[in-house]
């Protein structure tokens, strides 16, 4: 049996796969990550116009040249995004959407209903960026969520891709807000931030989105359990998710005790009040008298309807509306330049 210790390895690689990949160094073939063909450097002035233009291949590049951790990259990728901005103008139009939650809630599934409903009813260009837990032992990532999300994936309207998170803490890759801002850049009205499954304290979403949508699972602990500090308070919609069959009743008194416990907190915003919300992607909104398949005399009953992804978008739409009326959208997103300047290796300005 062959054995290669060291260079070796990348020297009988190289020449296996000489007549396979002929003009361009594989990713996972290249140890230095090179991101140029072989006769020619990259061109940033065409790099920058072809993503600007929404070309999906130069995005990909681009994403894949700001995620890199070599200090090459960076300074080209901080070049880029420059010439980027300065090609595309202000990107403040877009509507930044986090979607966090904890393992299993059904985010990917949440957000496939909502990104298909935006790029066909709205016609809408939507780009969803999901991050993907790393391996603490190994290091990989399935980076899996762009097969749960097939009937998105294949949207012409659509843009899905999946990021490692690469040991960051918070929930969201290192270079999140790079990427967020390529892909406004790139024409995408809409960006959804899929989270990675997130506990209570992991909410550095919020400082890289406009609007964070917490979905919780029925019976997700007790009224205590909602009253603990952490990325409930930051959350501007609290969505019950999973509510259908024969998980209804258990979604209505979660919901309950979610409203009990954010009575209790000092609001984020002084005009809008977090509500909480039954929703089911299964299944078509149902009005409280169809949705509640419970005996009279059960006290957890309620009013709220079952409602589907489409209707938690007209709810996103409204706080959208609201926040940019008053003003805190363009107050939060200069404020966010100041995080994003201390955290990033780019010194450049993200808006």
């Amino acid at each position: 049996m062959l054995r290669l210790v060291g260079g070796q390895i990348w020297c009988y690689l190289k020449e296996r796969y000489r007549n396979v990949v002929p003009h361009y160094s594989c990713r996972w073939l290249s140890s230095t990550l090179e991101l140029r063909t072989d006769n020619t450097k990259l061109d940033l002035e065409q790099f920058s116009r072809d993503v600007v233009a929404g070309k999906t291949y130069a995005l990909a590049r681009a994403i894949t040249l700001a995620e890199s951790r070599k200090l090459e990259h960076s300074q080209l990728a901080a070049e880029l995004l420059d010439r980027c901005i300065a090609l595309r103008g202000s990107t403040k139009e877009t509507f930044r959407v986090g979607i966090s939650g904890s393992p299993g809630v059904g985010k990917s599934t949440f957000i496939e209903s909502l990104g298909c409903h935006i790029t066909r009813d709205l016609n809408k260009k939507v780009a969803v960026l999901a991050v993907d837990p790393s391996s603490i032992i190994r290091g990989g990532s399935i980076l899996g969520d762009k097969t749960r999300m097939n009937k998105l994936a294949t949207e012409p309207n659509a843009y899905v891709r999946p990021s490692p998170s690469g040991g960051t803490w918070g929930g969201l890759a290192r270079h999140t807000d790079e990427v967020i801002t390529l892909c406004e850049t790139a024409g995408y009205e809409v960006i959804l931030v899929e989270t990675v499954g997130v506990g209570q304290s992991e909410a550095a979403v919020a400082d890289a989105v406009d609007m964070l949508i917490l979905l919780v699972s029925p019976g997700a602990g007790d009224e205590l359990q909602g009253s603990k500090k952490g990325i409930l308070e930051l959350a501007d919609i609290v969505v019950v998710n999973r509510a259908d069959g024969s998980t209804k009743l258990m979604a209505a008194k979660t919901r309950q005790e979610y409203l009990s416990a954010i009575e209790l907190q000092q609001p984020r915003l002084s005009f809008w009040k977090t509500p909480v919300l039954l929703c089911s992607c299964i299944e078509k909104k149902m009005e409280p008298n169809a949705a509640q398949e419970m005996s009279s005399e059960d006290h957890w009953s309620t009013s709220s309807p079952i409602l589907s992804p489409v209707d938690i978008w007209k709810e996103a739409t409204q706080f959208h509306q609201l926040i940019t009326q008053n003003g805190v959208l363009t107050a939060e997103r200069v404020s966010k330049i100041y995080i994003i300047l201390r955290l990033s290796p780019y010194q450049h300005r993200i808006i």
